[in-house]
């Protein structure tokens, strides 16, 4: 199965908007986007569950569980300054080669896609909590910064390729799920 979920909770009793910037809710962008995902998904067969948009991050854990079978993916956008640029995977400190095969071809993939840079790679030690609830101990683990919602550039580009982010994402977990 795919475990498919959009970081942050646009609506419910504690809506979490996520970053913002340029005019955009990291949280509807999830949303949008993770919805355009399993629709690839689920046009190609596969098996997809999804968050709700009211679920928060305890409630989207508890019901996430995964088996080493399992693919599991979160999709935040980055904010930083004006000026930062790029996607990047984070996928768990204790990672597998197979994780860290399929993060590297989806890092590339979207940048390409995208045209914007690389940032590459990451660890949760990386990242700025230092471990991420979402990296679960079993299945492929990967948590996705599309691009940058402070960068107007980063985000134009996304607005002009999302069904073709979208498709890219599907393409790259499918291939994870294979590889289980």
């Amino acid at each position: 199965m795919i475990y498919l979920s959009a970081g942050h909770t646009p609506s419910g009793l504690k809506p979490d908007s996520g970053a913002i910037g340029n005019g955009y809710q990291e949280a509807k962008l999830t949303q949008e986007l993770r919805d355009l995902t399993t629709k690839v998904l689920r046009n190609n067969g596969a098996n997809v569950w999804n968050d709700d948009d009211t679920m928060r991050l305890p409630q989207v854990l508890a019901a996430i569980n995964s088996t080493e079978k399992d693919v599991v993916c979160d999709l935040h956008f980055n904010a930083g300054p004006p000026t930062a640029t790029g996607v990047e995977v984070l996928i768990p400190a204790r990672h597998t080669v197979i994780e860290m095969e399929i993060a590297s071809k989806l890092v590339v993939m979207l940048a390409g896609v995208m045209k914007i840079r690389s940032r590459g790679v990451k660890t949760e030690a990386d990242s700025q909590h230092g471990s991420l609830g979402i990296m679960r101990e079993h299945g492929i683990n990967l948590l996705i910064e599309i691009c940058f919602i402070s960068n107007a550039t980063d985000m134009a580009y996304y607005q002009a390729s999302k069904r073709k982010v979208a498709e890219a994402i599907a393409l790259i977990l499918e291939e994870a799920e294979g590889k289980l």
